[in-house]
């Protein structure tokens, strides 16, 4: 499994928010979490075979699940640790101790990306895979730029389908150097990945206290 490599390029997000309380009493960037379904729906069903495929795991850590190609898993994984699953559900092999296995959905936000997610948290959401904790979803921005009203919108709906929505923003070093210097981030896109690697943090149990490994 991946580790976690922001758990000590960031800080964390209890030491970022606290120094920004120090200099607002009101923050007005502080981290938006969408929050939505927490359970699958009873009663609504899904087809099998417009889902995606299965591969077996041991259960352990968090699994990046790409909603559609070039979605961001791996990148996702290569920067906060876990596992990439290749657009696939991940399921609990039978040796395994664990039950279920936590699960972060991701998508681009636009049109395509938020339509696969859309149809992918549907099939969370119809109970087909039991042994899955979904955790949220990742919605990460594929351009620079203002973002039209209509995507906006599409993004706060799909975000009541799944227990929490991050939506990170447009990364140009990504783009151009496969990779993210912390200090040239802006406070709240440090915000926002500092969230969700705390999320991932608490499910890995390898992570657990080895911020400076």
């Amino acid at each position: 499994m991946e580790k976690n490599r922001w758990s000590t390029l960031l800080p964390s997000l209890d030491d970022v928010q606290e120094k920004d309380s120090r200099q607002d009493a009101v923050d007005p960037e502080a981290v938006e979490v969408l929050s939505g379904a927490t359970k699958p729906q009873v009663g609504l069903t899904f087809p099998e075979r417009e889902g995606l495929g299965e591969v077996l795991t041991d259960g352990v850590g968090v699994h990046w699940v790409g909603a559609h190609g070039g979605s961001g898993e791996t990148t996702l994984q290569e920067l906060l640790g876990g596992r990439a699953c290749s657009h696939r559900w991940p399921r609990v092999s039978k040796e395994s101790p664990h039950e279920t296995v936590p699960v972060l959905l991701v998508a681009r936000r636009n049109q395509r990306g938020m339509a696969a997610a859309s149809k992918v948290a549907r099939e969370w959401a119809s109970g087909s895979h039991s042994d899955v904790e979904l955790l949220g979803l990742v919605l990460i921005d594929d351009a620079p730029g203002k973002i039209p009203r209509s995507l906006q919108h599409q993004a706060k709906v799909l975000a009541g389908a799944v227990p929490r929505t991050w939506i990170l923003p447009w990364i140009e070093d990504l783009r151009v150097h496969g990779e993210v210097d912390s200090g040239t981030l802006g406070r709240s896109t440090e915000k926002i990945l500092a969230s969700i690697s705390e999320v991932v943090e608490e499910h890995n149990p390898r992570l657990k206290g080895q911020r400076n490994d």
